[in-house]
């Protein structure tokens, strides 16, 4: 009985962590989505004035990610953070119309922040710095946080992108989360 309880108790730990389905059309209107996807995103982002839509930021980094695409790439899912929230979009056609999924899940960097120092020779204030890029602060935030000019929080943040081999915030999100980009 206590195994079979802890069995559950995984699964449904398991699920919560999983990313949630949220299907969109080409104006970015929820025509569907997974049980609890919405109310992650209202959870997290704090903005339940659109409802039952999607808020502006979580729009905003769609958007982004649809203009990464190209025509030639089929299904290229993007990550985008948003604070506290990764967003990944990917681009679908159906019988009647192009539509979108995304995927939303619940940031979980402490974990890999942690594994960033030794995976990639991160120094120190190269894992604070990214800490901070990765919550979405500005160069300005993370200079005012760590009592650095904005100058030098972008030479941190060049050589984070250099070890990391990655141009952008999304594509250093996608490495340090293991995902392909």
């Amino acid at each position: 009985m206590i195994a079979a309880e802890k069995a559950t108790d995984l699964g449904v730990l398991h699920e919560r962590d999983m990313p949630k389905l949220i299907i969109l059309d080409s104006e970015l209107n929820v025509t569907g989505s997974e049980p609890g996807a919405l109310e992650l995103v209202y959870r997290l982002c704090g903005d339940r004035a659109e409802m039952p839509q999607l808020p502006t930021i979580v729009k905003q980094a769609i958007r982004r990610a649809l203009d990464a695409c190209t025509a030639d790439t089929e299904a290229a899912a993007i990550a985008l953070p948003v604070p506290k929230l990764v967003v990944r979009a990917t681009l679908l056609s159906g019988p009647v119309s192009q539509c979108i999924a995304v995927t939303v899940e619940q940031m979980a960097t402490r974990e890999h922040l942690r594994s960033a120092h030794a995976r990639f020779r991160l120094s120190m204030r190269e894992v604070d710095v990214l800490t901070m890029l990765v919550r979405g602060n500005t160069a300005r935030d993370i200079a005012g946080e760590l009592c650095i000019s904005p100058n030098t929080v972008k030479e941190h943040v060049k050589r984070v992108y250099a070890k990391l081999s990655v141009s952008t915030r999304a594509e250093a999100v996608a490495r340090l989360l293991n995902w392909r980009y």
